[in-house]
């Protein structure tokens, strides 16, 4: 369930599709993922679990102005943070911003059964990903984290180059040393198993590349093109 402005469902519609899907699938999983919890979001959220769906929230912190609106709490929430306050600020173009994501992760257990964080790596960030991740690792189930994937020219400049993403690496494999069954790194595209098979990274890692076929020599778990593993 997303919010887009050029393409506008009225609610009716969206209430009756989603209930629609659920008379279809056994248990099914709703992600709303459109960063900002609009108010008419939350009845068609509740209805969707009295029927039986997992309803889970990808969210920016700003979920906290509804709370007194939920009705039960969801299955899980994740809150994306992009680095330190400075940087998180930075890259949301807002002075609040980090402020609203550290509130939002110590109150996730109140509204839900799962907190998760995601950090998406990217070159304003890469130098202080051990430090961002630290700060709120306690406040989280799981932390995630995934190289940015550009898809529009106008952040072209947010991709990392191969010296900023050997950098992090580092701080990734420590993270993951020091809390093995909370940090988890996420990689959907060729170009970033690349650099992590580089010759500055290949001796520091488990990964290997074999004639193009990606193989992770590692705890692994695959999901639909995306390999999610331990570093």
């Amino acid at each position: 369930m997303s919010y887009r402005p050029s393409f506008l469902i009225s609610h009716t519609r969206l209430k009756n599709c989603s209930f629609s899907f659920i008379k279809k699938h056994h248990q099914p999983i709703v992600i709303h993922e459109g960063r900002i919890l609009r108010k008419w979001h939350l009845p068609i959220m509740a209805n969707l679990q009295q029927s039986g769906a997992l309803v889970g929230l990808i969210d920016n912190g700003t979920y906290l102005h509804h709370t007194t609106s939920f009705q039960r709490k969801l299955d899980w929430i994740d809150i994306s943070i992009d680095g330190t306050m400075e940087i998180h600020n930075k890259q949301r173009n807002n002075g609040q911003a980090y402020q609203t994501v550290i509130k939002g992760l110590k109150s996730g257990r109140e509204v839900a059964h799962k907190v998760t964080s995601l950090l998406t790596l990217t070159s304003p960030n890469y130098n202080n990903v051990y430090d961002a991740i630290t700060s709120v690792i306690h406040d989280v189930d799981e932390f995630h984290i995934t190289p940015v994937s550009p898809v529009r020219q106008e952040i072209a400049w947010t991709e990392t180059s191969m010296q900023e993403f050997c950098i992090a690496w580092k701080q990734l494999q420590r993270l993951q040393q020091e809390y093995p069954e909370k940090v988890f790194v996420r990689m959907y595209r060729q170009e970033d198993l690349v650099k992590l098979n580089s010759k500055k990274t290949q001796n520091k890692n488990q990964i290997r590349l074999n004639q193009g076929r990606q193989r992770l020599w590692t705890k692994l778990k695959l999901h639909i093109k995306t390999w999610t593993f331990n570093i």
